[in-house]
């Protein structure tokens, strides 16, 4: 299966005659390479209880970020992380159709901590 986006490289993905992942590999530019190579390629094994046992991957190019601001997942259903200049996730927001809307909140430690843990407050509060 090959998914191709209009603006991007194409995602190809592997699978078994049972219908596990078995391979995934991303020639996308998105993020810009420090080195020419920007591609990868991953490959999982299963055993008998289609449990995953080995995941591998090609060790891909060193990756410049994108600059803060939100980004969306929308094959989460849609999900937004704000972040402040510092890089430090203040707010998530994630929606689900199975569920009420919930908040997480980085947790009040320290304003200049990196390392800020996250707290999941009661199913809906904003």
């Amino acid at each position: 299966i090959t998914k191709t986006a209009p603006s991007e490289a194409a995602v190809t993905y592997a699978y078994d005659l049972a219908g596990r992942l078995t391979g995934v590999t991303d020639a996308s530019s998105a993020i810009h390479a420090v080195s020419t190579q920007g591609s990868y390629a991953a490959s999982y094994s299963y055993d008998a209880m289609n449990r995953m046992i080995t995941a591998s991957w090609t060790p891909a190019a060193t990756q410049t970020p994108p600059s803060a601001g939100t980004v969306t997942f929308r094959a989460c259903n849609w999900m937004n992380i704000r972040r402040l200049c510092l890089k430090r996730v203040v707010r998530v927001l994630a929606s689900d159709p199975y569920r009420p809307q919930t908040t997480w909140a980085r947790a009040r430690r320290s304003e200049t901590s990196c390392a800020a843990f996250l707290t999941e407050p009661k199913s809906g509060s904003l």
